[in-house]
């Protein structure tokens, strides 16, 4: 789908859809569970959905039990799908012979399918590739793991190097025939993960969520080393999910260090997901830069989601707002003439520097996003994206390995621009789009294609902007 953008007129209230990080960690922590759980009020998005299939496809039953408010019974097999213990896998399906360890620096990989290998599309999600792909690897069986074009060019070399230390078989493709070429999906492995010490390299925080999900099934300690660590909130996320599932953790304060003893059983719960700061950052950034009052609803500045510090940072750049955490409300008041630049380490929030470089477009003077090399390996090239398509628009972004650089010289203008199938880099540029339209009201209307690619953590986007007067047409 194609959306022009035309002038808008912001102000009202919204109320900002649930967590896709908090509904994914719920999902599997149910899927993993001995009993029935509850999830109340979850965000059914292309990833979320996606991982349900998934799960069903492992075995688990997921129905709607209630619309108002939405909520989805998670019934686990009766034998665990991932458990190397008595409660082993329950999918119908026949262990294979290990795949041989292939070389993935070198391109090898076999297209041959092992015996009884079970395939699984993870689809857009990375977070399913990283998570599930440590998590399956307890059951002693065979896999394929693949997905969409996206997908399937993600770095997978934080999986193999869980595999190496485990001992398990792999083959995966290479991103490009040379020998340079990075290890990609498909990716092929077999045998059975132990509990063991592992050291992890970041800043991919999402193999370690794997683990920590994981290690309570196995026989023996676990513990884990997560060197030059990355996304530390989510981790936070993850042992706070583990816990509501009865599951007894140690961790560091810093979340760098992990002790996890086996032969525990995932209790069944119900729980309620709150509302999504990397998704509301994007209504949050469109009032700020169209210079307009909006309230957002259902938003918990005391969650644990690493993105609600975004709160933090457009306070130093000048924003005005207030917090009500009763009523979990953020109010945002006309401050565009406000806004400044700054330096901020954007490392435990990846996701949120799109919406951060949107904001820092209308910004006086210059920002510089830090320790961001993590958003390279997102659906796209989040850096280079960036600065290529907000480029368009005339903004001055300087692009370095690990940092971008905002600064406030250029003339924005309307543009015609592409998502490139990345959900938050459309957000962006309708963000960027809706601040140049507020401010030149004759100009031709910016034009964002393949912008469909919001759906895969705000659905409600387009419905959303609309309620808040935002004026996008698809076309």
């Amino acid at each position: 789908m194609t959306v022009r953008i035309y002038p808008p007129h912001l102000h009202g209230s919204i109320t900002i859809p649930s967590s896709k990080s908090h509904t994914m960690r719920a999902l599997l922590c149910a899927g993993l569970a001995c009993g029935e759980s509850s999830i109340e009020s979850p965000l059914l998005s292309a990833d979320t959905r996606t991982a349900c299939a998934v799960l069903e496809q492992l075995g688990v039953q997921i129905a709607e039990s209630s619309e108002n408010p939405k909520t989805l019974t998670v019934i686990p097999p009766k034998r665990c799908f991932a458990s190397p213990l008595s409660r082993c896998f329950a999918v119908s399906a026949e262990s294979g012979g290990g795949a041989e360890r292939g070389d993935c620096s070198s391109g090898e990989f076999s297209q041959q399918k092992i015996a009884g290998e079970i395939p699984l599309n993870f689809g857009n999600s990375g977070s399913l590739l990283y998570v599930l792909g440590v998590l399956l690897t307890a059951s002693n069986r065979s896999y394929c793991f693949s997905g969409d074009a996206s997908l399937n060019s993600r770095p997978v070399e934080p999986l193999l190097a869980i595999y190496r230390q485990a001992g398990l078989s792999f083959s995966c493709n290479s991103a490009s025939a040379d020998a340079d070429g990075a290890a990609v999906p498909p990716l092929r492995v077999s045998g059975q993960l132990v509990a063991q010490d592992y050291e992890l390299y970041g800043p991919f925080s999402q193999p370690v969520t794997g683990l920590l999900y994981v290690a309570p099934l196995l026989n023996g300690i676990t513990r884990i080393f997560f060197k030059n660590a990355g996304e530390t909130p989510y981790l936070r996320m993850t042992v706070q999910w583990l816990k509501k599932a009865g599951i007894e953790i140690e961790s560091s304060v810093d979340c760098t260090e992990f002790a996890v003893k086996g032969g525990q059983l995932y209790q069944p719960f119900s729980a309620k997901i709150s509302g999504d700061w990397s998704s509301a950052a994007f209504p949050l950034a469109a009032a700020l830069v169209c210079n307009s009052p909006v309230q957002l609803f259902n938003l918990d500045p005391n969650d644990v989601q690493g993105d609600a510090r975004i709160l933090s940072i457009i306070r130093q750049m000048g924003a005005r707002f207030s917090v009500n955490a009763e009523k979990q409300c953020i109010q945002l008041e006309p401050s565009a003439d406000l806004l400044r630049g700054g330096s901020f380490d954007c490392g435990d929030i990846p996701d949120a520097v799109p919406a951060l470089a949107a904001i820092a477009c209308f910004a006086k003077g210059k920002t510089t996003l830090t320790n961001v090399e993590v958003c390279r390996f997102k659906e796209c090239d989040r850096l280079h994206a960036i600065a290529e398509q907000a480029g368009l628009f005339g903004a001055v972004i300087t692009e370095g390995r690990d940092f971008l650089c905002i600064e406030n010289g250029g003339v924005l203008r309307p543009a015609q621009v592409q998502s490139l199938g990345d959900h938050r880099i459309a957000m962006m540029l309708a963000v960027i789009a809706c601040g140049i339209a507020a401010r030149f009201l004759h100009a031709e209307p910016s034009c964002i294609e393949d912008f469909d690619c919001v759906s895969v953590s705000y659905p409600s986007f387009l419905e959303d902007f609309t309620a808040l007067g935002a004026d996008i047409r698809s076309c």
